[in-house]
């Protein structure tokens, strides 16, 4: 984490392993391992249109308000 207690995160699955549930699965994992590392808040950035994207970070309890940087909180 940094100073403010926040990690961002990211993650990227080659078009043949897509739509597997990979990119769900690793970015549950990555929240966990952040989480345990002492960070507060976790973030990550998309573009605008990468709906699957958007997806797995909601799934991940992700918010956003402007559908390019997304945030969750330490429970």
């Amino acid at each position: 984490p940094d100073d403010h207690q926040q990690v961002t995160i990211g993650y990227q699955v080659v078009p043949s392993a897509q739509r597997r549930g990979l990119a769900t699965a690793a970015c549950a994992m990555l929240v966990q391992l952040a989480w345990s590392a002492g960070a507060q808040r976790l973030l990550a950035n998309t573009d605008a249109d990468n709906v699957a994207s958007h997806r797995v970070l909601q799934r991940n309890g992700f918010r956003t308000e402007d559908g390019r940087t997304f945030m969750i909180d330490k429970p």
